[in-house]
């Protein structure tokens, strides 16, 4: 009996601490909240009011004369443009790991980027034929059915080609290299997946075609760029956000 009682002690003690590694392996998504809400916007058929809490995966349609802010779970922003459907594929953040996924369909996408410490940290915008990774920085991308562009504000991305041609994938195609500043490369030019990632730095556009074509990074007018309202809107918004 002595024996029974023991194994079974010895069993209990085993299930509590697999639990416990269990427990400590599963990933839990951070919840997305809908922080700026103008018009009308839907997700899953019905429409988004202010206070929303999104929990991805979720793709979001915005409607026309309509805007949208969310506040993700590290305190980072986006923002979409009238006009733009988008899926917010994962927002994960855990100590000192961070993997925001977002893929923009078509439209247009502000992004205000925590800082974070750490090498596990992914901070990723994905429009149909390019990924662009962030840490720290400020930046928007415009996607249509003629070209995906990137414009930064603050800090730097890196852009990685995405061949429509193949499965659809978060992340496919992109691979960090070390690049000293924006790459001079005669362009557009259509190159193979493994031959670039673009570093684009403040105050440079990049465009990328869908056919793998993309032109050299430009500088492009600050001031003039500011006279956009959608710009100067996501301006006013950053600082009162303390961006």
């Amino acid at each position: 009996m002595k024996l029974i009682k023991s194994f079974f002690l010895v069993f209990c003690i085993l299930v509590f601490f697999v639990s416990i590694v269990n427990a400590e392996e599963v990933e839990v998504e951070g919840k997305v909240k809908v922080n700026f809400l103008q018009g009308k916007i839907f997700s899953k058929g019905k429409l988004l009011s202010l206070g929303d809490i999104l929990s991805p995966p979720v793709e979001v349609e915005v409607d026309k004369d309509s805007r949208l802010e969310l506040l993700l779970p590290d305190k980072s922003v986006l923002r979409f443009n009238e006009n733009t459907k988008f899926k917010l594929v994962k927002a994960l953040v855990k100590e000192n790991k961070r993997e925001i996924k977002t893929d923009l369909i078509l439209g247009e996408c502000w992004a205000s980027v925590q800082k974070m410490i750490g090498d596990d940290n992914k901070f990723e915008i994905s429009s149909p034929t390019a990924v662009a990774g962030v840490a720290g920085t400020k930046y928007r991308a415009i996607v249509n059915s003629d070209y995906s562009k990137f414009l930064v504000y603050d800090g730097k991305i890196k852009v990685g080609y995405r061949p429509v041609s193949e499965k659809y994938q978060v992340g496919k195609g992109f691979q960090a290299h070390r690049v000293q500043g924006p790459m001079r490369i005669a362009g557009p030019k259509r190159v193979s997946v493994e031959e670039w990632t673009m570093i684009v730095a403040r105050g440079y556009e990049f465009v990328v075609y869908p056919d793998g074509r993309f032109d050299v990074p430009k500088k492009f007018d600050l001031k003039q760029d500011s006279q956009d309202p959608w710009v100067q809107w996501n301006q006013q918004r950053d600082k009162q956000m303390g961006f």
